[in-house]
């Protein structure tokens, strides 16, 4: 990509002591805002915490976490596939943000920590929802379940919800979380509009037997605090063996 970035990588407990054991991988993008509030944003999602106490309760399965920053002033063309008329100083480079990611990032990641290869997931927030559902689309096998929260779906008119209502097929054997606060993106205006959008992805996930979850909030803000809320159901709706 040209650049540096920090990448965050959480190991789960019980993973010093299990020499041979091989563990799934979540990816998620906008690193600085998962595990830590002094590196956020605006707070952060609480994804140790989190997933520690599914873990002890044996809710789902020990997993690594890569958290992977994002490019600062660079994030928006990072994590967008196409050019969007009301922002054209943002150059999409979402395809080499994928390229980046298998076949740098991910190997490395493999040769670095017992993963277990088979077995990816992806996810992130509002532009990295939107970039999370691109790269399962542009890599079909590569990802066994995506978590999109609050996803501009709204980007280039709703571009990634045409484009993947007209041709699901990269989805068929993958596992999708939805969700949408309808207080919506604070700079965006339509709120009708972009809900609807996201109403629309869920629609033709399950017209084409994707298995997808939707959760619509009432209220629910577009923040770090509203997607840390409701993490423990998207992981646990990704990572189901059914």
């Amino acid at each position: 990509m040209g650049n540096r970035r920090s990448i965050r990588v959480w190991l789960p407990p019980g993973y010093t002591e299990q020499a041979d054991k091989r563990y799934p991988v979540l990816y998620m993008m906008d690193g600085q805002n998962l595990f830590d509030a002094t590196t956020s944003f605006a707070g952060e999602w609480q994804v140790d915490e989190t997933l520690t106490r599914l873990i002890q309760s044996k809710a789902v399965a020990a997993m690594i976490v890569v958290g992977i920053d994002n490019a600062g002033v660079d994030r928006a063309s990072e994590y967008t596939p196409v050019e969007e008329p009301r922002h054209k100083q943002i150059v999409p480079r979402a395809g080499d943000f994928g390229k980046m990611l298998t076949s740098e990032l991910i190997p490395m990641i493999d040769r670095t920590f017992r993963t277990d290869a088979a077995t990816r997931y992806v996810g992130g927030s509002s532009l990295g929802g939107l970039v999370s559902l691109e790269l399962a689309r542009t890599h079909p096998g590569y990802f066994k379940g995506v978590i999109a929260m609050s996803p501009s779906a709204w980007w280039a008119d709703g571009w990634i919800v045409n484009t993947i209502a007209t041709d699901p097929g990269p989805f068929r054997d993958v596992r999708v979380w939805l969700d949408f606060g309808t207080m919506g993106e604070p700079d965006t205006k339509e709120q009708g509009y972009v809900i609807n959008l996201v109403r629309r992805l869920a629609m033709a996930f399950n017209a084409a037997g994707v298995k997808t979850q939707y959760m619509e909030v009432p209220g629910g803000k577009h923040n770090e605090a509203a997607w840390a809320s409701r993490f423990d159901k998207a992981v646990l709706f990704v990572t189901a063996k059914d």
